[in-house]
Parts: structure tokens; C-alpha cells; sequence
């Protein structure tokens, strides 16, 4: 099969459908690019051309169970810290030597996301 990745998404279930929004959009800083409460689906830009970032409403999920979204960053550390100071829980960073600094953290319903600072060969 031959195609391109057009849209990432996470399952959200009722209970943490609003708290989810405002985690993309507010703490995330995401801009939205469609949105509808009653079919239960919110697209973000993500910055690259013809990739969105989706959540989708859910009665049930497997937490856990999917795909990571990866944030390229400069510096894993300081964005962590920002995303710390606005209440998100993040995990110790995890260094691959000379190759990339990871750093773990979760969306309102648990869904992983992580950092990633590409490391120097001296790092």
C-alpha cells in the first residue's frame, strides 16, 4: 500500500472529553482546525502540511494500547518545565547517549506523549 500518514489521533473517553480540550488547546497551545461536541471530534494543526492532530470521543479505551505522539523540541529540560508549571506530570528524562533526550508525559485521560531533543554525539 502506498499512502502518507494524514491524521494522528487519541481516543478520549466522556469523562475527560473537556479537561482534554482544554489541554490541546490551552496548555498544548494547539489551534483548532475543526470541532464538533456532538460527533465527538476536534482536528489540530500540527505545524506539518497535511498532518492533523485529532481527538475523538469514546465510550471505552485501553489505556496504554496505540501510537506515541512525538514532539520534536530543542531543549526536552526546559519545555518540560514549562509543561510542569502548567500542572502536566512528566516523567524523568530517558537519554539514548549522542542520540535523543525522551521525556514521557500524559494527556487528561492518559494517553503518552513525549519530548524528543536530538542529542549531539558528545551528549
Amino acid at each position: 500500500m502506498q499512502g502518507k500518514i494524514g491524521t494522528v489521533w487519541y481516543p478520549i473517553t466522556e469523562t475527560k472529553w473537556e479537561e482534554a480540550k482544554k489541554f490541546y488547546s490551552e496548555i498544548l497551545g494547539f489551534t483548532q482546525k475543526y470541532a464538533d461536541d456532538k460527533l465527538g471530534w476536534i482536528a489540530y494543526e500540527t505545524g506539518t502540511p497535511g498532518l492533523e492532530f485529532g481527538i475523538s470521543l469514546v465510550e471505552k479505551k485501553v489505556v496504554g494500547a496505540g501510537g506515541v505522539v512525538v514532539f520534536d523540541v530543542e531543549d526536552a529540560l526546559k519545555s518540560a518545565e514549562e509543561l510542569k508549571s502548567k500542572g502536566v506530570d512528566c516523567c524523568k528524562p530517558q537519554d539514548i547517549p549522542g542520540m535523543v533526550r525522551l521525556i514521557t508525559f500524559f494527556d487528561p485521560d492518559g494517553n503518552p506523549l513525549q519530548l524528543a531533543q536530538m542529542l549531539s554525539p558528545q551528549q
